[in-house]
């Protein structure tokens, strides 16, 4: 194993036009805790772990959705406005989600997480 930095805590928005970033700051980590799915053992090393992420337009809106590899969890983040990258939900899935996808069946919006420990998919709805 490697003894450089692992994992990561946050989602960071480069905005393309004025070649500024902006992150999720600690909001990742503080809204697995709200739920009860934040992992304390990892917090000297990348806490929830933020690790797989993919991005749509919907509803006018645009959005990421994030795999939360250690909590467990999967969070859609409105990163509409670059300069405030703003969580919007949080939902539990099986362990250790490994890659995510948006899926628009109609007019709904779902977030489908595969993960990699529980050889399972999850399904969870966005509402706005």
């Amino acid at each position: 194993g490697s003894n450089g930095p692992r994992g990561g805590r946050t989602v960071t928005v480069l905005d393309l036009v004025t070649d500024k970033t902006y992150d999720t700051g600690s909001a990742l980590d503080d809204l697995a805790a709200s739920i009860g799915l934040y992992p304390d053992r990892r917090s000297d090393r990348g806490g929830s772990e933020p690790e797989v992420l993919v991005a749509t337009s919907y509803q006018g809106r645009e959005l990421v959705a994030v795999g939360l590899e250690r909590a467990n969890a999967v969070v859609v983040i409105d990163v509409s406005d670059p300069t405030e990258p703003t969580p919007i939900g949080i939902a539990k899935t099986g362990a250790n989600p490994e890659g995510v996808e948006f899926v628009q069946f109609g007019d709904r919006l779902y977030v489908l997480a595969a993960n990699e420990v529980s050889g399972t998919v999850t399904a969870v709805a966005v509402h706005l």
